[in-house]
């Protein structure tokens, strides 16, 4: 399997709702290890200029997809809340 194969098979397996789900982002290294083992599958995520990897992963995962605006609202909506919480 090619790293775009592998990228696209993750995303049909994990559409936003699941990968930031309340359940997961309540593990926040899981997005560094996902980052992590998609980088070595040669997954090619794509930089992002947030230094949050749940935005990162989020913008770099669903790029290309019709995904990319509900992932990318999710995980800064999940971001700020987080930041109010503290």
């Amino acid at each position: 399997m090619t790293g775009s194969q592998v990228k696209v098979a993750f995303i049909d397996a994990f559409p936003p709702a699941v990968l930031f789900s309340k359940d997961l982002r309540s593990v926040p290294a899981i997005y560094a290890n996902i980052r992590d083992w998609l980088n070595s599958k040669e997954a090619a995520l794509t930089p992002h200029s947030s230094h949050r990897i749940l935005i990162l992963v989020a913008h770099s995962l669903y790029e290309h997809n019709e995904d990319t605006v509900a992932a990318t609202e999710i995980s800064v909506a999940a971001t700020q809340g987080r930041q109010s919480t503290r």
